[in-house]
């Protein structure tokens, strides 16, 4: 994201039930909450909870989310 390498390490997956529920495009951030973010995938959607940076330790996604700025409309490359 953003030229950084940011490893994902726990997720929930939110499957689609129609084509609907995607809503967005592959890799684009939906959602930014305390506890995660919801990042579209080709079936649906999943939520991150906890992520490690590039060059750093694991850390609870939501926490890295507000400290690197990620916002509604960022996306993974």
């Amino acid at each position: 994201m953003n030229g950084a390498t940011v490893k994902i390490f726990d997720a929930k997956p939110l499957p689609a039930k129609d084509p609907k529920g995607i809503a967005g495009k592959l890799g684009e951030i939906v959602a930014v909450e305390a506890d995660g973010f919801t990042v579209v995938c080709a079936d649906g959607r999943f939520k991150v909870t906890r992520v490690q940076p590039d060059a750093g330790k694991k850390i609870e996604a939501g926490e890295w989310a507000k400290s690197a700025n990620v916002v509604v409309g960022s996306k993974f490359a």
